[in-house]
């Protein structure tokens, strides 16, 4: 995985995604451009590698890293499922992450609505 294995991937196109990584940087750096600096930095590019090789079958075609590090992330693996039938683990993963960021967000939608309508309820 390299930044640019990221940025091709369209998991930035998400704005929500995006300002989630942006709130994630020190106060002095929260901004796009500093973001995109970040992904191409010495430090990320050997995190990606050390990603890389985990998400990558072992020796002997187990994927037992793969489904160890979904497992921390609390990830589902079926929402990688296309990826990896095509062998691709890393485009997997960040399949897994992206549903996951997508049912947090329409949890959150479901509980402010209903929210507001008990809201409404209340003042009726």
């Amino acid at each position: 995985v390299t930044a640019e294995h990221i940025l091709d991937s369209g998991i930035l196109e998400n704005e929500e995604i995006k300002a989630k990584l942006i709130e994630l940087l020190p106060d002095n750096q929260r901004s796009e451009e500093f973001l995109m600096e970040n992904l191409r930095s010495p430090q990320v590019k050997q995190c990606l590698k050390s990603l890389s090789a985990a998400l990558c079958d072992d020796d002997g075609g187990s994927m037992d890293s793969f489904n160890s590090i979904l497992a921390n992330f609390q990830l589902r693996p079926e929402d990688g499922a296309i990826a990896m039938m095509s062998g691709n683990p890393i485009q997997a993963f960040l399949d897994c992450v992206l549903k996951s960021v997508q049912r947090e967000k329409n949890t959150e939608e479901e509980q402010k609505t209903k929210e507001e309508d008990g809201d409404t309820e209340m003042n009726e």
